[in-house]
Parts: structure tokens; sequence; C-alpha cells
């Protein structure tokens, strides 16, 4: 097996067709045709936090403060690969792929990993929201950030 980058400048999301040669050190030669799938666009991504509104956390059963997080996210070419979650200085997580409708949907109940945010009896005050959708391919994609005030009242 071997693999390569290739850079394919000012080509629009879609399909290419390539065609591949490959020849032995005797001079026998083989081809194939097959088609590159080039996907340029993140995924559609949104979530239920308006910049500076106010959203009020929750203990779950282990005592820990929640933000329960809703929205919708879409790829028509790649498809999606996974959600990631960060609020604060709270770790990174994934939202389960069972959260994640067929059409879409998903809903979370994101689990502060802070223990000073866990601590705190009341939490409340400005945090950084961040949420971030990949295609199965590309891992890596560009975040959604907002910020919005917690409550725990």
């Amino acid at each position: 097996m071997w693999a390569f980058p290739v850079d394919i400048p000012n080509t629009p999301a879609g399909t290419v067709p390539v065609t591949v040669r490959a020849i032995d050190a005797v001079g026998n030669s083989a081809t194939a045709n097959f088609t590159l799938t080039i996907d340029s666009v993140s995924p559609d991504l949104t979530f239920d936090v308006n910049a500076g509104a106010v959203r009020q956390v929750r203990r779950n059963a282990d005592g820990n403060w929640t933000l329960r997080l809703s929205g919708t996210v879409a790829d028509s070419l790649a498809g999606v690969g996974g959600i990631t979650v960060q609020v604060g200085t709270s770790a990174n997580v994934d939202v389960p792929a069972a959260d994640i409708q067929a059409n879409g949907d998903w809903t979370f109940d994101y689990p502060f990993d802070d223990i000073s945010f866990n601590a705190d009896p009341s939490p409340t005050g400005p945090y950084t929201l961040t949420v971030t959708a990949a295609t199965p391919r590309c891992p890596t994609a560009t975040p959604t950030s907002r910020w919005c005030r917690l409550s725990s009242t």
C-alpha cells in the first residue's frame, strides 16, 4: 500500500476523475481509473446557545455540574465523523455517536471536569463554549465558539 498528498488548486468540492498508472522494473504497466472526492466544506453545525445567553447548569448523579446542549449537524458529501464540545477550561468531550440522530439532531449533557468548577456550589459567569464537527476522513475542522453566561439557579 502507498499514499501521498495531492494538491489540486482551485478545485471546487465534488468529484474529480483520476487515472493512475504503475510501471514495474521490467516495464510491465497497469492503469486504473477511480474518482477522488474533494470535500472542502466543513459540516453544517448549529447549537442552541446564542452569544451572551444565560444557560443553566445542573448536577448529575455523580454530583458534577453538566450543561445540556443540542443542535444539528450535517455534511451531504462526506457525512459527519463526530462532534466535540469544550466549555471553559474543562476538557474536550466527544458527543457519543448514539446521541447524534440519523437526521443530524443531537442532544448532549456536557460533563464539566474542572475541579474548581465542580467544587463551586453555585457556578456563574461567562464561559466560552466551543463545538467542532468533523467528517470521517478529515478529523480536523473549524470550531464554532460562542460565549455564554452560566448559572446554577
